[in-house]
């Protein structure tokens, strides 16, 4: 059967529906055993295999190509011979489950996409164990699917409940906890939520400090991700939760597991001191490059112009062109500085909230500006240049966007104003189901 256009006034009742489904699921499992030895392994695209004639190889490619129906009907039948010639409950079944989630969430297909990625993630329990690992991938794919219907918080379960797997799974510092880590602290800073996603950074700095080299990737992504916090906590775009308690605890942590971090707000010294750390790192580090050391006193540059530090941001990103000016081979200035380069956007994703009282599917928005940045990043003489399916947002980006920052292009190293900045922004809405929209 072809999963069609959702309906998505029935979700809360499929949702409902789904929890029936996992309990017979799980009561089956007294009458079919599961085994135990059995590890279903990663579920990432890459694990899947490469066999041009695989029945997993073939629904994958289709899903690569936007061919959606296709791909789910190949899945569907790859289900349906499993469960005839195995069992409904054959581990066999996950990553035809996973792949049919998947082409269901990229046809817009939300509930079909959430029931396949529910089963997938209920047989590889009931094989692995009720909090195994191999059942992480599939919690993720379901939190990027209540994400893009809209459904911020269920997405946000999912984040923290695939954290919590993490967290029975190992010891507070562990280096296995940090993926884990990672990917919930990235999650928080998308979600604005920076205060929990630096308390997690540092979790994650004291493992590396305990385990690792200063060197060691692992350190340099948790010192990035400790900066992005502090510059988010002066220019956060709207659309995350903004949290400003200064206690971080998550309710969905194992009782176990305690992260108790005391932040404090407006001293963002601590962003600019690992940027800097950084930068000495980068510099020290076996295996380093020329543009690798640039990238990392870019960041530094940025985040004194972000500030109003002028005179050292001129100074950082002087030194980075005469890095390159003598090297005809190179691209990295005009990549960086032949054009104004977006530091800060304030304009949101999702300008509207949506109802909670009925789901509805999102509506897509186009919106097209035109305008200068100046020579310390300022945009000014904002012009709208198309604006899809309608205006009902119009004055709120255009208030925002006066804020948004730049890095300003330059020549020789000094900053010059540029006219004529085109930028465009996507975003989604929700409309009112009862109005005609």
């Amino acid at each position: 059967m072809r999963h069609g256009t959702p309906r998505h006034s029935s979700i809360e009742l499929q949702l409902v529906l789904r929890s029936l489904i996992v309990a017979l699921i799980w009561t089956a499992c007294w009458v079919w055993p599961c085994d135990d030895s059995v590890n279903v392994g990663a579920l990432d695209d890459e694990a899947l295999p490469m066999d041009a004639d695989d029945p997993l190889t073939q629904i994958q490619s289709r899903i690569d190509s936007n061919e959606f129906d296709e791909a789910v009907d190949l899945a569907e039948e790859l289900i349906q011979r499993i469960e005839n010639e195995k069992s409904q409950y054959d581990l066999d079944l996950v990553q035809p489950l996973v792949l049919l989630g998947e082409g269901s969430r990229k046809n817009k297909d939300y509930v079909g996409a959430l029931n396949a990625f529910d089963r997938a993630r209920q047989v590889s329990r009931l094989a692995n164990g009720l909090h195994s690992l191999e059942q992480v991938d599939i919690v993720y794919r379901e939190a990027d699917t209540y994400y893009e219907l809209g459904q911020v918080s269920r997405a946000n379960d999912r984040q923290e409940y695939a954290f919590s797997i993490y967290a029975r799974s190992y010891e507070s510092e562990s280096v296995d906890l940090l993926p884990g880590l990672f990917s919930l602290a990235d999650w928080y800073v998308e979600m604005r939520n920076i205060f929990a996603a630096r308390g997690l950074y540092y979790a994650a700095m004291k493992i590396s400090e305990s385990n690792l080299e200063q060197t060691d990737p692992r350190n340099i992504r948790a010192l990035k991700g400790l900066a992005s916090t502090y510059r988010l906590e002066r220019w956060s775009p709207p659309g995350g939760e903004n949290a400003t308690r200064n206690t971080v605890t998550v309710s969905s942590y194992p009782e176990d597991y305690e992260l108790i971090y005391k932040a404090v707000v407006n001293d963002f010294a601590p962003g600019e001191e690992a940027l800097k750390d950084l930068v000495k790192i980068e510099m020290e580090r076996e295996g380093s490059t020329q543009e690798s050391i640039a990238n990392a006193k870019l960041e530094l540059a940025d985040w004194f112009l972000l500030f109003y530090k002028f005179n050292q941001a001129e100074v950082v990103y002087k030194n980075i062109w005469e890095m390159f000016e003598n090297d005809s081979n190179s691209e990295y200035l005009s990549k960086e500085f032949s054009e104004p380069v977006p530091l800060f956007y304030p304009l949101a994703r999702s300008p509207g909230a949506q109802p909670a009282e009925a789901l509805s599917t999102p509506i897509e928005g186009i919106l097209e500006l035109s305008f200068s940045v100046s020579e310390e990043g300022d945009v000014e003489d904002i012009e709208v240049l198309s604006v899809e399916p309608n205006d009902k947002f119009l004055d709120d980006f255009v208030d925002s966007m006066e804020l948004a920052r730049y890095r300003p292009a330059m020549i020789d190293g000094v900053a010059e104003r540029r006219e004529g900045v085109i930028f465009t922004h996507s975003y989604i809405y929700f409309p009112n189901v009862d109005a005609d929209e």
